[in-house]
């Protein structure tokens, strides 16, 4: 129950528990209190999520999320997030997540050409009601892309993929990030309505 008061606090940006949060981890390491201290971006989730990541073992390794590194990595890490993203043996869930870390830390047009490429899944024909989480995924990491080519692409997906979720997905994203360079953008909250 601790850990995920500590993982909602994290998520939500509340750093009041932000020291009983170091004490705890230090004591007993673990995915939701490492999930809280990269949300909170705590100067010491970096090196905790570099130690899990050499690491290779324990119930840390096997659950955090490459992702995490967009929120508190440095350059230093690009190249291990690199060998992720172009390993073939790694999950394609996997590979997105450091492809969109990649882009957090610095432009990479490699990168945003992997996440555009996996947002197009989301123009898929799927049964209705149903969504593709790893596109929804794609879509969500999408609308943190500046260059034209991917805001572009996110206002096509806003306005005419077929799935509403991504649909939403894209208008919200780009109302929060992109107002000032999307037209879509600066309508989003309406249409999203």
């Amino acid at each position: 129950v601790r850990e995920r008061a500590a993982l909602v606090m994290g998520r939500n940006g509340d750093a009041l528990g932000a020291d009983s949060l170091r004490r705890a981890y230090g004591r007993t390491p673990s995915y939701n209190l490492l999930d809280a201290m990269v949300h909170l971006r705590l100067p010491e989730a970096i090196g905790a999520l570099r130690a899990v990541s050499k690491d290779g073992t324990g119930e840390t390794m096997g659950n955090y999320s490459l992702s995490w590194y967009g929120f508190v990595g440095t350059p230093e890490d690009l190249p291990y997030l690199r060998a992720e993203l172009q390993a073939k043996a790694t999950t394609a869930y996997r590979r997105l997540d450091a492809a969109w870390a990649i882009t957090r830390i610095k432009e990479d047009a490699e990168a945003a050409a992997f996440v555009r490429n996996e947002a197009r899944a989301a123009f898929r024909k799927l049964p209705p009601g149903k969504v593709d989480p790893q596109a929804a995924l794609a879509v969500r990491y999408l609308g943190t892309l500046t260059d034209s080519e991917s805001v572009w692409l996110l206002e096509k997906i806003a306005l005419e993929a077929s799935v509403g979720f991504y649909r939403l997905t894209a208008l919200c994203n780009l109302a929060y990030h992109h107002r000032d360079r999307s037209p879509v953008g600066r309508a989003s909250l309406t249409l999203a309505s």
